[in-house]
C-alpha cells in the first residue's frame, strides 16, 4: 500500500499554481507500483457535488453543494489515474444521523468515531449502542458500493463485563484485548508495555541485519550513528511521545538503547564505558532525554490547537465510569 499525504490549492489560487500541485502528484503516483494499493489524502479544496454524470467511476452521487474548479481538477485527475472519490466521511453522517452514542468527550459534546483514511474506529458507551451503529454503518457503506473487511475488524471493550456479541452482517466481530493499528500495539489495559516491547523486537531483527554495516571498518563511526538514527532509532521511538511509560518500560529502552551502541562502537566484554563517555563517543544522548524532548515539541504543538481540539481537550479528558479506590481523580 502507498499512502501520499497532499494538501491542495485554494480554489481562489491562480490556475498556474493548480497546474503544477497536479503535475508534481501525477509524478509521484506515477513513481508507485504497478501492484501497489493508491491512497491520496489531504485536504484537496474541492467540491465535487453530486451530479456524476461523466464520472461515475470516478465517484457517487453523495456529495455536497456543487461542483467548482477544484472538483472538476480532482475529478480529472481521478479519472486519467484510476482513483475513486471516497464517501467515507458521508458514510459517518448518515450512520450517526445526528444521533449520541459515542464516549462523553467535554461538557457539551461525545466522540461518536476516529477516522484516519480508509480506517474508522467506532467508539461507544455501552455495547447496544454499538451494535446498531456498526450494523448501520455496514448498510450504509453497502448501499454506495463499499465492503468493510470483516477479518480486519476487531472489538476491544474497556472496563466491561459486558459479553454480548456485536455483529458485521452475519458474522460474529472477533473481541481481542491487543492489536496493531498503524504501527503500534493498542491495548485494553492502556499501557504501553506491549507495544515498547513490540517495538524493540522489531528494531532489534533490523539491527541485526546491519550488522555488516557495523563491522565494516571503511565506513566512519558517524556515517553508522546517522544509519542506526534513521533505521533503527526512529522506529524504536516511534509514537514515544504519546507513550504511558513506568520505570521498568524504561529501563527496557535503555537497555537496548545502549547495547546498540556499544555494539556499533565494538566495545565489548571485559572492555567497559561509562554511558556518559560512550554519549559524548557517538554524540548521542540518554534515551529519557530523547523521549522527554519529544514530548515537549509535542505539547508545544498541541498548546496552539483551539480550545475545541480533539488533541487538546485529550489532554484533560477523563473518561466516564468509577476508578479503582485510591486512584487519583485526574491523570
Amino acid at each position: 500500500m502507498t499512502m501520499i499525504q497532499c494538501y491542495a490549492p485554494t480554489n481562489i489560487a491562480d490556475d498556474e499554481t493548480k497546474r503544477t500541485f497536479y503535475e508534481k502528484l501525477l509524478s509521484i503516483t506515477c513513481k508507485t507500483p504497478r501492484h501497489d494499493i493508491l491512497i491520496v489524502l489531504g485536504e484537496m479544496n474541492a467540491k465535487v457535488g453530486n451530479d456524476n454524470l461523466d464520472g461515475e467511476r470516478v465517484m457517487g452521487k453523495h456529495g455536497l453543494g456543487t461542483i467548482n474548479e477544484n472538483g472538476e481538477l480532482l475529478v480529472q485527475f481521478c479519472g486519467d489515474n484510476d482513483l475513486v472519490i471516497g464517501a467515507i466521511d458521508w458514510c459517518m453522517r448518515t450512520t450517526l444521523d445526528n444521533e449520541i452514542t459515542g464516549i462523553r468527550w467535554t461538557m457539551n459534546s461525545f466522540l461518536e468515531d476516529l477516522d484516519f483514511a480508509d480506517d474508522i474506529c467506532l467508539l461507544s458507551s455501552n455495547r447496544n449502542n454499538l451494535k446498531n451503529k456498526t450494523t448501520r454503518l455496514n448498510e450504509t457503506a453497502q448501499s454506495i458500493g463499499l465492503t468493510i473487511n470483516e477479518k480486519e475488524t476487531k472489538l476491544m471493550n474497556i472496563s466491561s463485563n459486558t459479553i454480548q456479541p456485536v455483529y458485521l452482517g452475519h458474522n460474529i466481530i472477533e473481541e481481542v484485548e491487543d492489536f496493531t493499528y498503524l504501527g503500534s500495539m493498542l491495548s485494553n489495559t492502556n499501557g504501553t508495555a506491549k507495544d515498547i516491547k513490540a517495538k524493540i523486537c522489531k528494531v532489534r531483527y533490523t539491527f541485526c541485519q546491519q550488522h555488516p554495516i557495523w563491522r565494516r571498518r571503511s565506513i566512519s563511526l558517524k556515517t553508522k550513528i546517522r544509519i542506526h538514527t534513521c533505521n533503527v532509532r526512529s522506529v524504536h521511538l516511534y509514537r514515544a511521545k504519546c507513550w504511558r511509560i513506568i520505570q521498568l518500560d524504561m529501563k527496557k529502552l535503555f537497555s537496548f538503547h545502549n547495547t546498540c551502541l556499544r555494539k556499533i562502537c565494538k566495545i565489548f566484554w571485559p572492555n567497559t564505558i561509562s554511558n556518559k563517555d560512550l554519549y559524548q563517543k557517538t554524540n548521542q544522548c540518554c534515551i529519557e532525554t530523547d523521549i522527554k524532548t519529544k514530548r515537549c515539541r509535542w505539547i508545544g504543538h498541541v498548546l496552539w490547537k483551539g480550545n475545541e481540539d480533539i488533541t487538546k481537550n485529550a489532554l484533560r479528558w477523563t473518561p466516564g465510569g468509577r476508578r479503582k479506590r485510591g486512584r487519583p481523580k485526574e491523570t
